[in-house]
């Protein structure tokens, strides 16, 4: 029997302890905002979570490894940082086709949560095990600046009212689900301190990763 906190609620698990974090939280507790995006490679980073206060990728975590550990994951993130983080993102016009958004902003909770004014190079740094095929990352790093401004100055953004002709409009909907809050603690309501009783080390450092641009052979004539 393994057990650990996922979102703040104490959980106890007794299937395979070699399957992944990712299949548990997508299959058994139907958690799907971790995405599975290199088939366990631990190559996008878009299954990230946070496990005990730091950067977890959930594809190449064993259930073994999360004994005793606390887990949070874009579901859990509280309500006040999910809101200015997801309309920063939107703001920035950092979504586009939304499969990578839930690692990046799991990266940016615990960014910010022990480094509230990060510079651009850090963030940068922050990001860079991330994947993304549609934005070229500016436009990423930009919404995770603004919402560590927004964040330390207290302000909750609102949508724009009013759209008018060339002007961003959130998707219907996209922002007005609320999240489960996470375990309270004496830091912003944002932030969420890892378990006391957690004994699994902390996971090794994400690889750097580049993308190289791949060009399709040139056809022949028929």
């Amino acid at each position: 029997m393994i057990a650990f906190r996922l979102n703040g609620q104490a959980t106890t698990y007794d299937g395979d302890p070699a399957a992944s974090l990712l299949s548990y939280l997508r299959n058994d507790r139907r958690l799907t905002a971790a995405k599975d995006g290199c088939s366990g490679q631990a190559a996008c980073g878009a299954c990230l979570v946070e496990l005990n206060g730091k950067a977890c990728l959930a594809c190449s975590t064993p259930m073994s490894k999360v004994t005793d550990g606390d887990i949070v994951t874009l579901e859990g993130l509280p309500e006040t940082f999910r809101r200015t983080l997801g309309m920063a993102f939107v703001n920035r016009g950092a979504v586009q086709c939304g499969f990578c958004t839930p690692g990046f902003l799991m990266r940016a909770k615990v960014l910010l949560q022990t480094n509230p004014n990060p510079t651009r190079e850090e963030v940068v740094k922050a990001v860079r095990p991330h994947l993304c095929r549609c934005t070229g990352y500016v436009k990423l790093v930009d919404a995770i600046l603004d919402a560590a401004r927004l964040l330390r100055e207290g302000n909750m953004p609102e949508p724009d009212d009013n759209p008018r002709l060339g002007s961003g409009w959130p998707k219907y909907g996209g922002l007005s689900e609320p999240a489960p809050s996470s375990t309270t603690s004496t830091h912003p309501a944002w932030r969420t301190e890892p378990s006391s009783s957690a004994s699994i080390p902390a996971p090794a450092c994400l690889p750097s990763i580049r993308m190289k641009r791949r060009t399709c052979p040139a056809s022949s004539a028929s």
